[in-house]
């Protein structure tokens, strides 16, 4: 799935974002803040439209009530505020306690609020004859939570809690000629190890979910009764959000890393994102793979794990006993393709697989690894060079064959230390590549730019030769041809690009329609190969 950035806005506010709302109607998206500031920004150019500062405390929650087009904001000084067009505010309500969470439930015609250890709903009054938007006097409570109240969802008539007391729980709402009452139909006490900070509802034509997202670093995927369907523990901390995009049928889910974590709430699949690129280096026999944590692994052939494999001769009585042995280093379909046994080139092929161990572990970066280009000795120099780049905007040389970090690029411009002084590009860095022939690397970045400077081992020498400008969207991927000496670059604006050999100009474009996702030079013809979208060309 192709993204693309939309717009970003930084440095909004000095204090942190505690809620985040959006106004269909009028296109806007809302930002709470720790200091009950409340900012109104414009969808597709960013510019403030508007802010508010009547809240005391931190805003908790920022909800749309689509029947009204008013926006309700909640916040830990106990006020509900009830907000119009520009930012004006048509009621402020004193609830006594800090406010957690909040939801509508348009079946019942209620609000529902999340406090310390209990839940209240309070009927809707639009009209304000009760001298409130909610009525004050017909509310009504419940205390099975005996912690912070910290989401609410609504679905029919039935209202979903969860908080950080672990449980999970699911009420009814009915009503008697003298009062609404809440029931509990469902609680579980122990959903997760931890506080439960998140819930989201995903409703399609075929099913009703709900995820749970906690401390204690996994995702609960519950069926509309409560009951649990699935754990997910492929994270790497704390989960911090997560988000249903409907139009693509799937679950962001974001757990203290640079990125999101996609889910088909479908099949309960995460995209394994764990490890972003690899490349393998002949002069080493060393397998480099990147990961999203920022750490790059080095992987060896480890010849006593190899030895330990049977041989091609196994007898056809042992088949089953090895392919349950070693199911998990096989491909699915070389399962189903042979049940009795092993085919010969299955099994030569796993031999390497299983006998693969990481041996090192480079440290260096701190955000997403999306860039490798290994510097041989056949380039003239004395041991094995690592160029890396990733989401963190660095640029690292290191030595191979000591799995040391030599050098971090580093501005010159820059005397005193700042965030700046160690950022290659505005943008990430996507890909890189090194050129023997001009002793140069190129780095590709989401700014839309390729980057051109001198290799060395010190960062003053890195020299930057050019800037490659053209593309119109994020570059994903740039190399070097060695045949015709020429730089080349694919992008998510759906063209491949063929510069001069020095870049100072782009020579041609090849249209392809769609995201080049990757690219790579046949090293008899020259032919350029693509990654396009799910093709190759």
């Amino acid at each position: 799935m192709a993204m693309q950035k939309h717009l970003s806005i930084r440095d909004c506010h000095p204090r942190a974002i505690t809620a985040l709302g959006f106004h269909s109607a009028k296109r806007e998206f809302l930002t709470g803040f720790e200091d009950g500031v409340i900012k109104w920004w414009d969808l597709d150019s960013g510019r403030l439209s508007q802010s508010a500062s009547e809240h005391s405390g931190m805003v908790t929650s920022l909800l749309y009530w689509a029947q009204t087009r008013l926006v309700l904001s909640s916040s830990n000084d106990g006020f509900l505020i009830v907000w119009t067009s520009g930012a004006v505010v048509l009621d402020k309500i004193k609830l006594g306690s800090p406010i957690f969470s909040i939801a509508i439930n348009l079946r019942r015609h209620l609000l529902v609020c999340g406090f310390s250890k209990h839940l209240s709903v309070y009927p809707l009054d639009e009209q304000k004859a009760s001298g409130h938007m909610i009525d004050l006097k017909k509310k009504f409570s419940d205390n099975v939570h005996t912690d912070i109240v910290s989401c609410v969802l609504c679905l029919d008539s039935q209202i979903y809690t969860v908080g950080y007391d672990r449980k999970f729980i699911i009420f009814d709402t009915y009503q008697t000629p003298e009062k609404m009452c809440l029931k509990v139909v469902h609680c579980n006490s122990h959903a997760h190890e931890a506080g439960i900070t998140h819930l989201l509802l995903v409703r399609e034509h075929e099913s009703t979910r709900f995820l749970t997202g906690s401390f204690d670093g996994t995702v609960g995927v519950w069926s509309q009764d409560g009951q649990l369907i699935q754990r997910l523990r492929n994270f790497t901390g704390v989960i911090t959000g997560i988000c249903y995009v409907a139009p693509v049928k799937t679950v962001w889910i974001t757990s203290g890393i640079g990125h999101p974590l996609l889910l088909d709430p479908r099949s309960g699949d995460i995209d394994p994102v764990d490890t972003t690129r690899s490349l393998f280096t002949d002069e080493m026999d060393v397998l480099v793979m990147a990961a999203t944590n920022g750490d790059i692994y080095l992987w060896e052939f480890d010849e006593s794990e190899t030895a330990s494999i049977p041989d091609e001769t196994a007898e056809p009585d042992d088949s089953q006993n090895l392919m349950k042995k070693y199911e998990h280093f096989l491909a699915p379909e070389s399962i189903a393709e042979s049940p009795i046994g092993f085919s010969k080139k299955s099994h030569v092929l796993n031999k390497h697989l299983v006998g693969m161990t990481c041996r090192n572990v480079l440290a260096g970066h701190f955000k997403t690894v999306t860039a490798l280009a290994i510097i041989g000795k056949e380039c003239g120099f004395n041991t094995v060079y690592l160029l890396s780049g990733g989401w963190d905007r660095r640029l690292c040389v290191w030595d191979l064959e000591k799995c040391t970090l030599i050098e971090t690029f580093s501005r010159p411009e820059q005397e005193q230390w700042s965030e700046l002084k160690e950022v290659a590009c505005d943008g990430y860095i996507m890909d890189i590549c090194y050129s023997p022939k001009r002793k140069e690397f190129a780095y590709a970045s989401s700014d839309g730019k390729i980057y051109i400077r001198n290799f060395s081992t010190v960062s003053s020498e890195m020299t930057l030769v050019n800037i490659l400008i053209g593309h119109e969207a994020e570059v994903t991927t740039v190399i070097w041809h060695h045949l015709i000496d020429k730089w080349i670059s694919g992008s998510e604006d759906g063209t491949i690009r063929i510069w001069s050999e020095h870049g100072a100009h782009c020579e041609k474009v090849l249209v392809t329609k769609e995201v080049v996702t990757c690219l790579c030079i046949d090293k008899v013809n020259g032919c350029i190969v693509a990654g396009v979208q799910d093709t190759i060309r």
